[in-house]
Parts: C-alpha cells; sequence; structure tokens
C-alpha cells in the first residue's frame, strides 16, 4: 500500500507544480469525491474544503490564479516520505520565484490518507505568512 499512496501523492505534487508553472495541470484526478483539504495558518492563506466539488469550485477562484507564477523552475519537492501503508506524511521544500519577483522557499509538512488510489484527506502546513506575503502581496506589520 505505500507504494501506492506515495505515487497518489506525487502525482498531486506534479500536477501542482504542472499548474504553478503556468501549465495545464488537474491534481483533481487524484481526487476522491469525499476529499477533505486542509491548508493550516491564517487567512488569506489558509484552507479548508470538505469535498471534490468544492475544489473544483475554488480551482477557478483568484486564490488559486495567484499562484500560478509562471516561473518555469517552480516547484514543491518532496524530499521524504514518513510512515506505511494508506496514511503517511512527506517533508518537501518549495523553491522557485513568484509574480512579484520574490524568491519564495519554504518548508512544508504533508499529513495524507490515499483510498483506492485517491487521496481522500490532504493536511498541509507550511509556513502561511511567507506564502500570504509572496503570493497574496501582503505586508507584515509588526504586533
Amino acid at each position: 500500500m505505500s507504494d501506492e499512496t506515495k505515487a497518489a501523492f506525487q502525482e498531486y505534487v506534479d500536477q501542482l507544480n504542472l499548474t504553478m508553472r503556468g501549465g495545464a495541470g488537474d491534481r483533481t484526478k487524484v481526487m476522491a469525491e469525499d476529499y477533505h483539504f486542509v491548508i493550516s495558518g491564517q487567512p488569506p492563506a489558509c484552507v479548508e474544503t470538505k469535498s471534490l466539488n468544492e475544489i473544483k469550485q475554488m480551482q477557478d477562484s483568484e486564490t488559486f490564479s495567484l499562484m500560478e507564477v509562471g516561473d518555469p523552475d517552480f516547484g514543491i519537492y518532496i524530499e521524504e516520505f514518513i510512515g506505511d501503508g494508506n496514511r503517511m506524511a512527506a517533508l518537501a521544500r518549495s523553491r522557485g520565484e513568484t509574480t512579484s519577483g520574490l524568491p519564495y522557499l519554504n518548508t512544508y509538512l504533508f499529513v495524507f490518507e490515499v483510498r483506492d488510489g485517491k487521496l481522500v484527506e490532504l493536511i498541509e502546513d507550511c509556513d502561511s505568512s511567507l506564502s500570504a506575503t509572496h503570493f497574496f502581496d501582503l505586508e507584515m506589520v509588526q504586533a
């Protein structure tokens, strides 16, 4: 099961990278109908959806289009898979340049579950303040 689980998640990352580079990636093809997706953090860089339909509705939104940077080298790269079976984690790092010209170097922890070759849950954790400043062009202010 671990190989199938890793392959499904790797396909998701490959499709996400293709989209962010400006291509026609389709990560929905590896998502189950009851797909649960969470990006932890603070708005606007956090998301929670509870179905594939919600993801499809969001895909055409401004939130997702802001992340299509067009940098052919942009990507999230998996460094390590952790665990075994149909529920695993992956440590990953991003690299590339956003549309604002800023280098985007972030560290990610993904926890995911696969059933019948499809992702049923994905929890994404990263430095959401870095995402907010680089993708949403927000400035950080001192408290």
